[in-house]
């Protein structure tokens, strides 16, 4: 039987010993909780995702079951006489997208399809993976809806959005009569 303390591990791995009695029980449960923890992250991370991040602080995979796929990563510029939205969608074709406007909401939604097939002798290989997603943008006030236009080249998007000019954006009063 061993007569080892906490005190001899503590200064054979160099660790500080800890200070309380319930520190003393409960730092092994959160050394093996914090492993827990790293180990289904290394397990869940998978690859980069077909945007080319892995998300934000969590592994894809995990936050994808949770909140769903990821979304493409967009960038909004106000410019003097217009505003614009570009996102870049590699692997994507002009024909995977769709872009529309409802009740000044912008809708941009895509959906990316993907098949690899390998085959050789004593060897066989299919692969299939596929990804949607969707994104709204509430337009502001002084945005020309009749004159909005998309544009795809060379896997980027790139919505153009007129702004009105300065008096018809700061709208119309309505005068109010006696009955």
């Amino acid at each position: 039987m061993s007569n080892t303390t906490q005190s001899d591990v503590a200064a054979k791995t160099g660790q500080k010993e800890p200070s309380t009695p319930a520190a003393r029980v409960s730092e092994p449960m959160a050394r093996l909780r914090g492993e827990m923890a790293r180990l289904f992250d290394d397990f869940f991370a998978g690859p980069p995702s077909w945007f080319g991040h892995r998300g934000t602080g969590d592994s894809s995979r995990r936050s994808e079951l949770l909140l769903g796929p990821p979304v493409p990563a967009f960038d909004l510029t106000d410019l003097d006489t217009k505003c614009q939205i570009t996102a870049e969608l590699p692997g994507m074709g002009e024909e995977d997208l769709e872009v529309k406007l409802v009740n000044h909401v912008l809708t941009i939604q895509g959906e990316k399809k993907e098949e690899t097939k390998e085959e050789k002798v004593g060897y066989f290989l299919s692969e299939r993976r596929f990804g949607v997603f969707q994104r709204s943008f509430r337009l502001p006030d002084d945005i020309d809806v009749d004159k909005i236009r998309a544009q795809f080249e060379n896997g980027v998007l790139t919505v153009d959005l007129p702004k009105v000019d300065g008096a018809a954006a700061q709208g119309k009063r309505i005068r109010i009569k006696k009955k």
